[in-house]
């Protein structure tokens, strides 16, 4: 049964073929992708820039903030996400980020990236275990920022830390995670059981197995999670081959949107609504659903 409640997406990189990072961004691109997206994945969303060299960031931001300015998305639209580059180049946990666009925490950078945004990055993700992460999570959470982590090898006290600096969340827990690891001292498990940090998930069935998901719920309960769709740009286009994120990536019959070269997922295909409605096939009742999917999400950015 199609879900009908009320959703707020942290994590949007981009729709229907329009990527929020990308150096060709433009205000008629961005403002279709906004659009189609509201009507279609989310009640609200949080324009989500990636990883990429500087200029890209800047650009992208730049027009971001542009069209957010326009009446029709304003309210919707309350602001960014910007996932890296400050997170850990390390095989498994940087994904499909590209590490030679990384950098250590920045707080200069950080203030260049907020000018371009006009003041709009309301979220940053960062490594919990790279050289200033504290310091830099301590600062810019000082500013009304909130600080998500992830992409990254932290350790227990790592992520205990940075909690004590300030952040709030984990993104996307169990993904930019090495597909070898330590059986207990792992991002994964060191998140799941961390009571001071809020976990992410995104519920596709391609980023987190079904029953994985279906555990973490009720290990930590509705009122503890957050889901996000972490939408591709290539979300809502038909299976195929695709060249994405610097990625030559594969949507297949069944949504999973991955590099077959690497091995690694390159987000998903899945809207927030469409995330909704698998939570849905598990048994999840709608009010939880709304509970993770809109209130606790917005409660990050509040």
């Amino acid at each position: 049964m199609p879900y009908t409640g009320t959703l707020f997406d942290l994590q949007l990189n981009g729709y229907r073929n329009v990527s929020f990072t990308d150096s060709e961004l433009t205000q008629e691109s961005c403002r279709t992708a906004f659009s189609q997206y509201l009507e279609e994945g989310a009640d609200g969303f949080l324009a989500t820039v990636i990883t990429a060299p500087d200029d890209v960031i800047h650009h992208s931001l730049s027009v971001l903030a542009e069209i957010r300015e326009e009446p029709a998305f304003s309210n919707r639209v309350p602001g960014f996400h910007l996932e890296g580059p400050f997170l850990s180049p390390e095989p498994g946990a940087r994904g499909a980020h590209n590490p030679d666009w990384m950098k250590a925490p920045c707080l200069e950078s950080f203030k260049r990236y907020q000018e371009s945004a006009a003041g709009m990055i309301k979220l940053v993700t960062i490594a919990a275990d790279v050289d200033g992460a504290a310091e830099f999570c301590r600062t810019v959470t000082d500013t009304g920022v909130s600080v998500s982590l992830g992409h990254h090898l932290a350790g227990y006290d790592d992520l205990s830390r940075l909690a004590d600096a300030g952040a709030k969340t984990l993104t996307h827990l169990g993904n930019g995670t090495p597909h070898t690891a330590h059986k207990f001292d792992n991002p994964f498990v060191n998140g799941l059981f961390h009571p001071g940090l809020r976990p992410m998930i995104i519920p596709d069935g391609h980023h987190v197995p079904p029953h994985v998901i279906a555990g973490i719920i009720r290990l930590r309960g509705a009122d503890d999670l957050i889901f996000v769709s972490d939408a591709s740009p290539l979300a809502g286009m038909p299976p195929g081959e695709y060249f994405c994120l610097n990625n030559a990536c594969v949507i297949e019959e069944d949504g999973r949107l991955h590099n077959p070269e690497k091995g690694y997922l390159v987000g998903s295909s899945y809207s927030m609504r469409r995330c909704a409605e698998f939570l849905e096939s598990l048994g999840v009742e709608d009010s939880d659903i709304e509970l993770m999917g809109y209130g606790n999400a917005l409660g990050v950015i509040s």
